[in-house]
């Protein structure tokens, strides 16, 4: 459906450039949820922006190709690359952004909002109206909204109009970035059951991109873990969660707080490299306690492990595979 083959993209900072998203390549299937989990500046929201077709300075796209299939109407599929995927906006593929306050017009009413959002503009705007308010009733969520400006609901409220808002016109991809941040416990279980009720009644995909590792045990079907700009893991959520593979995956599952675990949870030590002058290696070898002189000099292949599962490690390959095998086995 979606399928990213060696995507790099970068940011133009004056006289540097900054290489957000490097060698990528991903796919996104039908009717599954997939995750993007890393720390801060990894590059999730970056590559979240290349899939949905938002590619405009200063981000740039400097090679690989992103290629979208969806579907047409009368049986017929589409096929879109590039920027060109920007054609499929709200009916093929839509986007809920971070900051439901910052991505809404603070002027505006949410009836006349999603008004703008429906592209057959001669439809009677009563009838529109009714099918707004049933579809909103479906996601429970009062029609009273519809009369109320953004500043006036909670940013729980406001979180759930914008999926509302994305989802109404039934596209085939969903992209949810950092949905649940800045809520509160309670209001995110909410989120969450609400993306999970749009899913299963649409059976459309979900790229669902978040640091909290909690909401993709939750929620994702299968997991894509990023660090620095490149694709570390990828995989089906549970088997990642009970045996992930890369050193990094791995310190991201152990900190994770767990019912009746005491024991103290210390923080990756280090900071991720700058992306205007990354590690040579693989990235994550200034951080990682199995760190060789292979990791500082060369970059880490792919390895397919069973069940679609996949790692790039050096201790997956080679002579390191064996002897790390028999020191996890120890």
């Amino acid at each position: 459906m979606l399928k990213l083959t060696n995507v790099c993209a970068q940011y133009e900072t004056g006289h540097d450039v900054v290489r957000a998203v490097d060698h990528v390549n991903l796919e996104i299937r039908e009717n599954e949820i997939m995750g993007i989990a890393g720390e801060s500046g990894c590059g999730k929201s970056t590559l979240m922006k290349l899939m949905y077709g938002l590619i405009e300075y200063p981000l740039s796209l400097t090679d690989g190709s992103i290629e979208l299939k969806v579907a047409e109407g009368g049986g017929r599929h589409g096929t879109f690359l590039n920027e060109d995927i920007q054609k499929q906006w709200w009916k093929g593929i839509s986007y809920v952004p971070q900051g439901a306050m910052h991505v809404m017009n603070p002027v505006s009413k949410i009836k006349s909002q999603f008004f703008d959002a429906v592209c057959d503009k001669s439809k009677d705007k009563k009838q529109l109206e009714k099918e707004i308010a049933e579809y909103l009733n479906e996601l429970e969520l009062p029609r009273e909204v519809l009369s109320a400006y953004p500043h006036q609901l909670s940013g729980g409220m406001r979180q759930r109009v914008l999926i509302a808002l994305a989802t109404f016109l039934n596209p085939e991809i969903v992209f949810a970035d950092e949905p649940t941040t800045a809520l509160d416990v309670v209001v995110q279980r909410g989120i969450l059951n609400m993306l999970s009720r749009v899913h299963k009644k649409t059976k459309n995909s979900m790229v669902m991109v978040s640091h909290d590792m909690g909401v993709h045990y939750q929620i994702t079907d299968r997991l894509c873990i990023m660090y620095a700009g490149q694709v570390l893991e990828v995989g089906p959520t549970m088997k990642i969660f009970e045996n992930p593979r890369h050193p990094y995956t791995q310190m991201l599952i152990h900190a994770l707080p767990r019912i009746g675990d005491n024991s103290q949870k210390e923080g990756i030590k280090g900071a991720p490299p700058s992306l205007k002058n990354p590690p040579a290696g693989c990235r994550f070898s200034p951080r990682c306690p199995h760190c060789a002189d292979e990791c500082r000099k060369k970059r880490p292949t792919e390895t397919w492990l069973d069940d679609g599962h996949m790692a790039s490690c050096h201790l997956l390959t080679g002579k390191r595979r064996e002897s790390f095998a028999e020191m996890e086995g120890k």
